[in-house]
Order: C-alpha cells, then sequence, then structure tokens
C-alpha cells in the first residue's frame, strides 16, 4: 500500500511539474520587448542584436517589428534575411556584429522576412523575391515570395512571377513545382494587369500541371485589367 502511495505521489509531482511546460501559452512578442526592457533600447541595434543571437521564436518577433518600422536599414535587414540561404553574404557584410555566431535563418524565419516584406511594400524588394525563387530550395519561402509579389499590384511583379514559372514549364513533370505554380497563377490574377496575358495562356495549356492550376490559369485570365 505504501509503494502505491509512493507511486502516485511520484506522478502527481511529475503531473505539477509538467503542467507550466505543457499549459503555458507563450507571447513572444512580449517576451521581445522584455527583453528590449532589459536592454533598455528600442532602436535598430537592439532588433538586431535579437535577430541574430535569440532564440526562433524571438527572431521572428522581432522580424515582425522591423516590418513596422519601413525604413530603408529595416527592409534591409529583412532582404538579407530573407535571401540568406543562396546569399548570405549581403547580411555578413551589413549585419553580422559577432564573429563565430551563426545567425541560424531556417525556413520559417526567411519565411516570415518574406512576409513582412510585402507587408513593407517597397518596390526595390520586387527583384529580390524574383531572385528567391529561382534560388531558394524550400518551398515555403517560395509561396511568401509569391504572396507578396502578388500584393504589389505591379506590372514588375508579374515579370518576376513569370520567370519563376517559364523557369519551372523548362523542367521535367516530376521536378515541376506545381502546387507553386498554382499559387503563382492566383497572384497574377490578383494583380490583374494585362502583361500576365501570356503566361496565363502557356499555363493553361501546359500538359505538365494540374487539372486544377490549368483551370485557375483560365479563372486568372478573366480578372486582367485591359483598360
Amino acid at each position: 500500500m505504501k509503494r502505491f502511495l509512493c507511486i502516485q505521489a511520484v506522478l502527481f509531482l511529475i503531473l505539477l511539474v509538467s503542467l507550466p511546460l505543457s499549459g503555458k501559452v507563450y507571447d513572444y512578442e512580449e517576451e521581445v520587448m522584455t527583453y528590449y526592457t532589459v536592454l533598455k533600447k528600442h532602436d535598430m541595434p537592439s532588433l538586431m542584436r535579437v535577430v541574430e543571437e535569440s532564440k526562433k521564436e524571438m527572431k521572428i518577433a522581432a522580424i515582425r517589428r522591423l516590418g513596422e518600422k519601413k525604413d530603408k536599414t529595416a527592409t534591409d535587414l529583412l532582404t538579407a534575411i530573407m535571401i540568406y540561404s543562396w546569399n548570405p553574404k549581403m547580411y555578413i557584410d551589413k549585419f553580422k556584429k559577432k564573429k563565430g555566431i551563426a545567425p541560424g535563418f531556417d525556413e520559417d524565419i526567411r519565411s516570415e522576412a518574406a512576409i513582412m516584406l510585402g507587408k513593407v511594400n517597397k518596390t526595390e524588394s520586387i527583384v529580390f523575391f524574383g531572385t528567391t525563387l529561382l534560388s531558394d530550395k524550400d518551398k515555403r519561402v517560395k509561396e511568401c515570395c509569391l504572396r507578396s509579389l502578388g500584393s504589389y499590384k505591379k506590372e514588375e511583379s508579374v515579370q518576376q512571377i513569370e520567370k519563376y514559372v517559364d523557369f519551372q514549364l523548362q523542367q521535367e513533370k516530376p521536378s515541376v513545382e506545381d502546387d507553386l505554380i498554382l499559387i503563382a497563377t492566383q497572384q497574377l490574377g490578383e494583380v490583374g494587369h494585362k502583361s500576365a496575358f501570356l503566361i496565363l495562356s502557356d499555363i493553361s495549356q501546359s500538359k505538365k500541371l494540374s487539372n486544377s492550376t490549368r483551370m485557375a490559369a483560365l479563372d486568372a485570365l478573366k480578372k486582367l485589367n485591359w483598360d
């Protein structure tokens, strides 16, 4: 009996210890602001330090803060994070502060940078979205780039999406990213610029793509503005 009670007591203690870990929902935005309060800094150096040194969730929260600033330095830092996997030089040359510290910009962090760049909506970011589409290996990052391009409503966005789709259609069928081309097609419809007519026509007729993607191209063609 005593042995049974001891086991129960141990299990109860384990449950008590585990509850804060499993039950707590962290507000990482608040945690980042607490981090700033400790530092007593609310400027770009503070944001850059969080991006370089902190854990993943705090990096993402700091990236969101960068998106709110909308100045050139913040935009450049977001760009450097987004393109880091295929061009780390921009980040290392302009922003890296401590030698030997790997920034750890994984797919989720680079995707968040792409989302925030789209919200900042600076025209100079368009070409970086396009190059990332052709250079990054992670689909999540490319999806965010496509959606950000769609938010610009500019002919330049069409040009970058078109380069990506053209490249994909040159690949052998198993390698074609049909799911991303579907998103690209939808974004071309959202942009609505008449310059998307030819690439949407190509998508609608390509035998390398699924029926749903080809049908989406037909729908997008109807959204083009010819005025």
